[in-house]
């Protein structure tokens, strides 16, 4: 291809001019290829695009109804597709496989989405709700399952690590028995 000198800001001539893609409305950048995954809402699609221009469809039609946002989980490298159509948002593998991880309340109208890049949870717009949600992609650890998240177990140390499965793991010491590691006992 040619090699256009543009300014910051200025326009550069468009990677894909057009059909193949049909009213594209979301987009990231495959961290993996440096592909682009576009979303497709004219003809329910989502496509891969090469920085050259190729386009190949990943998956197209159902389950999507309305497609209209895309991101990529960092941890898994799979897309995270919000489908305003059907309150949905759906993982899809880059093999084109389709799950669905979140449906219906609190999500009516999901339109964009982005990865939490300290929690890996996603962000997800809601325009019906008029609200920013927060959807889980992993469940949380339950280290000594007692039913409770590890992140809401009690931690003494701030170690990420529940104080009971500290000292089961033999990582700190519980002389006294208490339930609470030596190291954050109050010398008395």
């Amino acid at each position: 291809p040619a090699c256009f000198g543009v300014p910051a800001g200025g326009v550069v001539p468009p990677i894909v001019p057009g059909p193949p893609l049909s009213i594209p409305v979301g987009v990231t950048q495959d961290a993996a290829t440096g592909d682009f995954i576009v979303v497709n809402f004219g003809d329910v699609t989502l496509s891969r695009v090469t920085p050259g221009g190729v386009v190949t469809p990943i998956v197209s039609g159902p389950p999507f109804v309305a497609p209209i946002s895309v991101a990529q989980d960092a941890a898994t490298g799979d897309f995270i597709v919000a489908d305003q159509g059907n309150a949905t948002l759906f993982r899809v593998t880059p093999g084109g496989v389709v799950t669905p991880i979140a449906a219906g309340a609190p999500l009516s109208s999901p339109f964009g989405l982005t990865q939490d890049a300290a929690t890996g949870d996603l962000v997800v717009i809601d325009i019906d709700a008029d609200a920013l949600i927060r959807v889980r992609l992993f469940a949380s650890a339950d280290c000594n399952a007692n039913g409770i998240p590890d992140e809401c177990d009690p931690d003494c140390n701030a170690n990420g690590v529940p104080d009971e499965c500290d000292i089961a793991a033999g990582t700190n010491a519980d002389c006294d028995f208490n339930g609470v590691p030596d190291a954050c006992d109050v010398a008395g």
